[in-house]
């Protein structure tokens, strides 16, 4: 699941959204009576919001890793020292 937020989803909204903005950025250049700035306001809003949250979604996926490797580590020293003690 991780792979894919990191490889698709995130990519995918962000690049939507920065499209988006750049549509609407043309379209108010060419339609002077529709306001505009409220839209342009929010997708730069949404396109914050996930780039924050993608790089609270990458803290957590390395600590995640970190965590795990720590398990990894101890569950060595644990099969090691049971080797140890059953070989005397």
């Amino acid at each position: 699941m991780s792979k894919v937020l990191n490889q698709v989803l995130v990519p995918v909204c962000s690049k939507l959204l920065e499209n988006l903005q750049l549509v609407i950025t043309k379209l108010k250049t060419r339609v002077r009576n529709i306001e505009l700035d409220d839209v342009i306001e929010l997708i730069n809003n949404q396109i914050s919001c996930i780039n924050e949250g993608y790089k609270e979604f990458d803290r957590h996926q390395e600590e995640l890793k970190m965590i795990s490797d720590k398990q990894n580590e101890t569950m060595a020293t644990a099969m090691d020292n049971m080797l140890q003690l059953i070989n005397g």
